[in-house]
C-alpha cells in the first residue's frame, strides 16, 4: 500500500525542495523552453540559495509530500494574495506550485497535497484559491478542472526569451 505524509517545509529542506522544484518544473515544460532558456530559469528559480530566500520568506507556505518516506512532491501557497482577475478580494490565496514527482504520477498524491493545502487556506480564513497554470499541460489543467478551478483569465509566462500563456485558474470555497 502506498502511504503518504505531508509536512511543512523548512530552510533544512531547501535541498529537498531544490531538487523536487527542478525535476517537476523541468518534466512540465522541457518541450516548451529553449533548453538555454530552461537552465537559466531553473538557475534562478530553484537553485538551493533562491529555496532558501523563498524559504525563508514568512510570506510563502510549503509543504512537502513524501510517499514511502521518499519525497514526492510539494507546494507552496501565499496567503491573502490578491488576483487582478478578481478585485477587492484580498483573503484569497496563491497558489504558486504544486508539483508531484513524474514516478508518484496517477497515485492520487496531488489530491492529497492539495486537499492540504485547502485545507490550510481554511484555517487561515481564506474564500478561495487561485494559481496559473501553463495551457498547454493539459495533464495539470484537466487536474484543477476536476477540483473545480474555473478559467478566469490568461496571462504570459516568462522562461528566458520564451513567452508562454498560463491559465488564471480560480476556486472559490
Amino acid at each position: 500500500m502506498l502511504s503518504y505524509s505531508i509536512r511543512p517545509a523548512d530552510k533544512n529542506d531547501a535541498e529537498v525542495v531544490s531538487k523536487l522544484g527542478r525535476t517537476t518544473f523541468l518534466a512540465a515544460h522541457e518541450a516548451s523552453t529553449p533548453k538555454e532558456d530552461m537552465e537559466q530559469y531553473l538557475e534562478l528559480k530553484f537553485s538551493i540559495a533562491a529555496v532558501e530566500k523563498e524559504l525563508a520568506d514568512s510570506n510563502n507556505v510549503f509543504q512537502l509530500l513524501y510517499s514511502n518516506e521518499k519525497p514526492a512532491g510539494y507546494s507552496k501557497i501565499i496567503y491573502n494574495s490578491p488576483c487582478s482577475f478578481l478585485p477587492e478580494n484580498p483573503d484569497i490565496s496563491k497558489m504558486e506550485r504544486l508539483y508531484i514527482s513524474k514516478e508518484f504520477y496517477d497515485k492520487k498524491l496531488g489530491y492529497k497535497l492539495f486537499a492540504h493545502n485547502k485545507e490550510l487556506c481554511l484555517r487561515n480564513n481564506q474564500t478561495g484559491i487561485w494559481l496559473t497554470v501553463w495551457v498547454e499541460n493539459d495533464r495539470a489543467v484537466a487536474f484543477y478542472d476536476r477540483l473545480g478551478f474555473k478559467i478566469i483569465g490568461e496571462v504570459m509566462f516568462k522562461v528566458g526569451s520564451q513567452q508562454s500563456p498560463n491559465y488564471v485558474m480560480w476556486l472559490e470555497f
